[in-house]
């Protein structure tokens, strides 16, 4: 009908989509909206094959119900921080990223979603000075706790480590 059509002239696999969206709903959110919507912004990633739009689909899922923080909010973050690294955004490579954000906002507080947005903002200059995608989390847990995650924060910490770079070059 005119949906497939619509989705295949995007470039999309409603057949994909919609299959990914009922085994989400019958295995981990119990229902097909809550599914759907995972799915969509699992493709607005730019997820679109069915194996990495499946994979990144239920990452979101799990990430939101390990954290309580929005799965989508975080692939996203993770997904900003794996380009700034020179990484591609595999979801194997989000999921070992989402791995170290669950365990750190677990174990120091803070909210996962801000962790990993923080993170994404500050991981360009991080990467200039040398830190691990690890040491980028951790600093962003920390700030998370103390509820400074936005934009003056990470123009600070990104300042101070534009200094350093700029002081290693001299």
């Amino acid at each position: 009908g005119l949906v497939e059509s619509k989705a295949s002239a995007a470039g999309k696999s409603l057949s994909a989509t919609t299959r990914v969206a009922r085994d989400l709903a019958k295995s981990l959110t119990g229902s097909i909206e809550g599914a759907a919507a995972v799915t969509t912004a699992a493709q607005e990633l730019g997820y679109t094959d069915t194996e990495p739009l499946e994979r990144m689909s239920r990452l979101m899922v799990e990430m939101s119900a390990a954290t309580g923080s929005s799965g989508p909010a975080m692939a996203a973050g993770l997904q900003q921080m794996a380009r700034s690294f020179g990484q591609l955004p595999e979801p194997r490579y989000i999921e070992s990223l989402s791995d170290a954000v669950v365990t750190m906002s677990a174990k120091w507080g803070g909210s996962a979603d801000q962790v990993a947005g923080f993170a994404a903002n500050i991981a360009p200059f991080a990467e200039a000075v040398g830190m691990s995608e690890t040491a980028v989390i951790g600093l962003s847990t920390q700030f998370s706790r103390m509820g400074e995650t936005g934009f003056r924060s990470a123009t600070a910490i990104n300042k101070v480590m534009a200094d350093i770079e700029r002081s290693l070059r001299e």
